[in-house]
């Protein structure tokens, strides 16, 4: 819990693709540390840090996926790649390592490619219009529409943010402040 509310924090405050790159780094750093330990105690201490890294991911890594990925394949996607499927090939390579230790090296050796793909990722660009920075939103769509192999019109993304601006979000009460919800 620690991890999802603090990296929760820390990535929207500076970022979906930061945020994520530190926790899979930290925690494969971590994993690697631990799978060397010759005690209890530093392999618990160890682990409490992998783990909060760990739920900082967790936390992270669905937002920055689905802001990235069109309404009608989020939950395919999602389904995909989170959850079961994630867990009958962790037991798969569990079996095949034999060792904790080595399965500690292995799992933090299978991330290094997620690691390198997130350095080519662009940022969300929700984020970066939710932040204001336009200008930099406008250049990842157009990376993205470059690399779709679509042509890109501004006309149609100024129009988009225009009703966006225009939008009347409603008013969010809080339960501080008024208990009679």
């Amino acid at each position: 819990m620690i991890g999802a509310i603090v990296f929760g924090q820390i990535s929207d405050s500076f970022g979906r693709k930061p945020t994520l790159l530190v926790t899979i780094f930290m925690s494969n750093i971590l994993n690697i540390c631990a799978s060397f330990t010759t005690s209890l105690f530093w392999f618990a201490s160890i682990h409490f840090f992998v783990n909060i890294f760990n739920a900082g991911g967790f936390a992270v890594l669905p937002i920055f996926a689905l802001e990235m990925i069109r309404p009608k394949d989020r939950l395919w996607i999602s389904n995909l790649f989170g959850g079961n499927p994630v867990i009958i090939l962790y037991a798969c390579l569990a079996y095949f390592c034999g060792d904790w230790r080595i399965l500690a090296r292995a799992s933090s050796a299978l991330t290094i490619p997620a690691i390198i793909l997130c350095c080519f990722i662009s940022e969300s660009p929700r984020y970066l219009i939710q932040k204001g920075r336009i200008a930099a939103a406008k250049a990842v769509l157009k990376r993205i529409h470059r690399i779709d192999g679509r042509p890109f019109r501004d006309d149609i993304v100024d129009s988009v943010l225009d009703k966006e601006n225009k939008v009347d979000h409603g008013v969010s009460m809080s339960m501080a402040q008024d208990w009679g919800l």
